[in-house]
């Protein structure tokens, strides 16, 4: 029986180390993500069997950058471009006639209604966009659910959404206009953005098909027309968006 020398030795004690770390990381990564899905349907359950009709959750995300379509494509005209910046909002809220009895999660018995924000003459993606856009998506809730008067916030844990003075500034955009902010919550790396996946192919697919026939999506304002276009996708509003960063400035 070989003897094993002691670099192997230690090169398998390290490695062992390494494992169990891992092991250690993602376990701690499924405990958190237990935690985040027990709060969020809590969230829902409470909004559906209190029939909490004044409650909304708000999902929110960015989109990858969005590159142009010309519909006679030169390579060089789109060399170099960062791409359009979009946002999307899914506001979660439980419907007037609500009398479902079917037996799901608590958050599939909520409707939904869709805001996708583009961004026009700015493409970063920082905190105060973030507020900035989220505001937006507040305001329209006095227009699209009048009864609501309380909102929770859940977003992934990218940095735009981690900004530290982000929930202080929320509290006070939510009752500027009206509202309450409860609670902002932070969801796991890829968890729970499903709903949000899927809107945003839904939207792409319709895009390229008025791409198709023949119209350039170039711009951020080409990109909401075409958003809007043939009466539009169901459950949703497509605004066109300009940030004003003199005035939204955060510290990190």
């Amino acid at each position: 029986m070989k003897c094993i020398i002691p670099e192997e030795r230690n090169d398998a004690l390290c490695g062992l180390r390494n494992i169990r770390q891992r092991f250690f990381l993602y376990d701690a990564h499924l405990h958190r993500v237990f935690a985040h899905q027990n709060a969020l349907e809590t969230v829902c359950e409470e909004i559906v069997t209190q029939k909490r009709h004044y409650h909304a959750l708000l999902l929110a995300n960015y989109k990858m950058k969005f590159e142009s379509l010309c519909y006679r494509e030169k390579n060089i005209d789109f060399f170099g471009k960062k791409g359009i910046s979009w946002h999307v909002t899914v506001v979660f809220y439980l419907s007037d006639d609500y009398g479902c009895e079917v037996e799901s999660s608590y958050l599939h018995h909520l409707s939904m209604l869709y805001h996708d924000h583009i961004v026009q003459g700015d493409t970063q993606q920082d905190g105060s966009a973030v507020a900035s856009l989220l505001e937006v998506a507040i305001m329209r809730l006095e227009v699209d659910l009048p009864k609501v008067r309380e909102v929770l916030v859940l977003s992934d844990n990218v940095a735009c959404y981690q900004n530290t003075t982000l929930p202080l500034i929320l509290t006070f955009i939510a009752k500027g206009n009206g509202f309450s902010l409860l609670r902002f919550m932070h969801t796991e790396t890829l968890d729970g953005k499903s709903m949000l996946e899927v809107h945003f192919a839904i939207a792409l697919r319709h895009v390229s098909k008025i791409f198709a026939e023949g119209m350039d999506v170039k711009t951020p304002s080409t990109l909401v027309t075409a958003l809007r276009a043939g009466s539009g996708l169901k459950n949703t509003a497509a605004e066109l968006i300009r940030l004003d960063r003199k005035n939204i400035k955060l510290r990190t």
